[in-house]
């Protein structure tokens, strides 16, 4: 129901039904998890670190609700205890790409070496899809640049590049095709 009320813009009976579920099952982590995220929708940060703490009280191997917290807490400039969360889903998970991103992503905390031999393990995990195996790529090579290793930065970044090419489906004619005909509907051009 929330999600339904949240998609078609009823903000306000969105959250009152997650707060709902949350007081008729305040033992259900999943509850506690989709009311912070819905409030993370709405930039109320505090009451959605409040509410995915509660979460991760609830069911502590919640991944998805620690990465959750961590880019809550990074998004309300609680650094450091996102890097916490951060490294808390990649002790269990190391091969989590949403973990590698956001821990890249904190401007103020540098990757170490460890770091880089754990994502260079991760990346050779079995359980690391190729999109994993793409995110970690560009959190390696960002780690690789923090450290110093320039070229070797590089060559991460290429051969995650290579692996999000995969990925993507490119038709030029149909590109092409696309563009003439947004071309022709400003032809001539409108008063």
């Amino acid at each position: 129901m929330a999600t339904v009320l949240g998609n078609a813009g009823e903000f306000d009976a969105a959250l009152g039904a997650l707060h709902r579920a949350c007081e008729l099952r305040p033992d259900l982590a999943i509850a506690w998890y989709n009311l912070g995220i819905m409030l993370t929708r709405y930039v109320r940060y505090d009451e959605a670190v409040a509410a995915l703490r509660r979460a991760v009280e609830l069911e502590p191997d919640h991944a998805a609700a620690r990465v959750r917290l961590a880019d809550t807490l990074r998004s309300s400039g609680h650094i450091e205890a996102a890097a916490r969360e951060y490294r808390r889903v990649l002790q269990e998970q190391p091969w989590s790409c949403v973990a590698w991103q956001g821990l890249a992503n904190l401007k103020t905390t540098l990757l170490t070496e460890t770091d880089i031999g754990c994502m260079r393990d991760a990346l050779a995990a079995a359980q690391a899809s190729n999109e994993d195996k793409a995110a970690m790529g560009f959190a390696l090579a960002k780690a690789l640049e923090d450290t110093g290793h320039y070229a070797d930065s590089l060559v991460a970044l290429q051969r995650a590049k290579a692996i999000s090419r995969q990925r993507q489906i490119w038709d030029a004619a149909d590109f092409s095709a696309t563009v003439s005909t947004l071309s022709a509907a400003f032809t001539p051009p409108p008063a």
